[in-house]
């Protein structure tokens, strides 16, 4: 449809940054309350939507059908007219020499007969295309009184408004999620910390890994999360674990089977020693 023909990027561009420097130092909630709105004006304004194209397309065919009347019409009087001066051209013709001298010249002659040509009595036929072409230019005139291609372009700019705006609650929801995790990180690191301290007052002096069995001393032990904190883990006491620092950083975010696998270690074996500690695989 013309109505919504491409616009060049460097357009769209300046239509979007003018936009959202309007809406810059609004609130998420605000901005959400202009995006219903927004977008109930857009949807409504949707029944429009190629209206300029059909009205455009009525118009040329209105403007076409005037066109073959108004010819058909002058090719008609067209026709009488060149029979009339034919007859009054034969009937002077046909005047003898002393006739002729009585006759008005040439000049006036014609203007006398071009006015009583447009006295004529008007045929029926040229009446019913007057009444044809009469009707189609009020159609045509009616037609064009609603503008659609404002209502377009309104939705058009509406479209722009609702994709700034969509991108800019986005970037509220990156900033409130980095917020939510940054908290939620903070949280568990607290955690984390407690806990360590907590298994390693159970601890003796000397322990083994429960990953890789080697003997590690108590103060080289790291806390590891079973289920990486990177995947969904919590930082609860059944799903952290001391362990050797070499393993943590092996470990790292990985799953406790993939661990196992890159490592050639009994991921059984290890499953088992783990519940026995009480931890949840």
């Amino acid at each position: 449809m013309s109505t919504f023909k491409k616009t060049p990027k460097y357009q769209i561009e300046a239509i979007r940054k003018k936009i959202q420097d309007k809406y810059k130092d609004l609130s998420e909630l605000h901005l959400i309350d202009i995006f219903k709105k927004t977008e109930a004006e857009y949807n409504e304004l949707h029944k429009y939507y190629g209206k300029d194209e059909e009205q455009r397309e009525h118009l040329e065919s209105l403007r076409d059908s005037i066109y073959e009347l108004s010819k058909t019409k002058n090719e008609i009087v067209q026709k009488i007219r060149n029979d009339f001066f034919a007859k009054k051209k034969d009937a002077h013709s046909k005047l003898s020499f002393f006739e002729r001298l009585r006759v008005p010249h040439e000049q006036v002659r014609q203007e006398s007969n071009l006015k009583e040509f447009n006295q004529r009595i008007i045929s029926q036929e040229e009446i019913d295309l007057d009444n044809q072409i009469n009707k189609l230019r009020s159609q045509r005139n009616s037609f064009v009184e609603i503008d659609y291609s404002d209502l377009i372009s309104r939705r058009k700019h509406l479209y722009h408004e609702l994709a700034v705006i969509k991108k800019m609650l986005g970037e509220f929801r990156k900033e409130n999620a980095k917020a939510l995790l940054n908290g939620v990180l903070k949280k568990n690191r607290l955690r984390s910390s407690t806990l360590k301290k907590q298994e390693k007052s159970k601890l003796e002096f000397n322990s083994f890994c429960p990953y890789c069995s080697e003997p590690i001393v108590k103060n080289e032990l790291v806390l590891d999360h079973i289920f990486p904190v990177a995947k969904g883990g919590q930082s609860t006491a059944q799903n952290t674990i001391l362990v050797c620092f070499s393993c943590n950083s092996k470990k790292s975010d990985k799953t406790l089977r993939q661990f196992c696998k890159l490592n050639q270690l009994d991921y059984e074996e290890i499953c088992n020693k783990l519940e026995q500690l009480g931890k949840v695989i």
